[in-house]
């Protein structure tokens, strides 16, 4: 177990199988934001009930019961999302707007800058 959510650190490949559901082709260019209309017209649900036994493998026993065995919405998938994202420096940004009346929430996939990432240091004693 790495932490609260997973028993082993998610790999690029899930990821980009989850940013791909999301309808993106690679997570270093996703400058457009979306929203909950888009993820419908993208059929991101259906997707990603197809990556459950995928996914399954990362969680804990309890968190994929939570996560993955109750019936998929769109509120979570969003959290699966931010779960996973969080792991490779990424946060899942938001704001909301209104539109002719209504309020639609815009979601962005943003780069951690406060997140250190793999880097390799050398350290010489003289």
């Amino acid at each position: 177990m790495i932490n609260q959510l997973f028993k082993k650190e998610p790999d690029r490949e899930i990821i980009l199988d989850l940013i791909n559901a999301f309808g993106y082709q690679n997570i270093n260019q996703i400058d457009q934001p979306f929203n909950k209309s888009d993820l419908e017209k993208r059929k991101t649900i259906d997707k990603i009930q197809k990556l459950k036994s995928k996914l399954e493998k990362y969680y804990i026993p309890c968190k994929a019961k939570n996560y993955l065995n109750k019936k998929l919405t769109i509120k979570s998938i969003l959290t699966i999302l931010r779960q996973f994202i969080k792991s490779e420096g990424y946060f899942l940004n938001y704001w909301e707007s209104y539109v002719d009346g209504v309020k639609i929430t815009y979601y962005q996939i943003k780069e951690d800058e406060t997140v250190k990432k793999n880097k390799t240091y050398v350290v010489s004693f003289s």
